[in-house]
């Protein structure tokens, strides 16, 4: 797994993809991972990098590996 490969969703098992927020048509510095399937995002996750997004999503408990 790479530094930016995405682990899957903790609560399903889906795809997870990057999110960004944006206003007015202009990009807002603020990222989340997000779930594709369930649509989780983590409440604590809107961050100001891609890099500390990345980070939290990785985060996990406990590891099912």
């Amino acid at each position: 797994m790479t530094d930016r490969e995405l682990k899957p969703c903790p609560f399903c098992g889906g795809e997870a993809t990057m999110r960004h927020t944006s206003v007015l048509g202009r990009w807002w510095h603020e990222y989340a991972v997000e779930c594709i399937r369930c649509k989780t995002i983590p409440g604590y996750s809107w961050v100001s990098t891609e890099d500390e997004a990345i980070s939290l999503w990785q985060q996990r408990e406990v590891e099912n590996d």
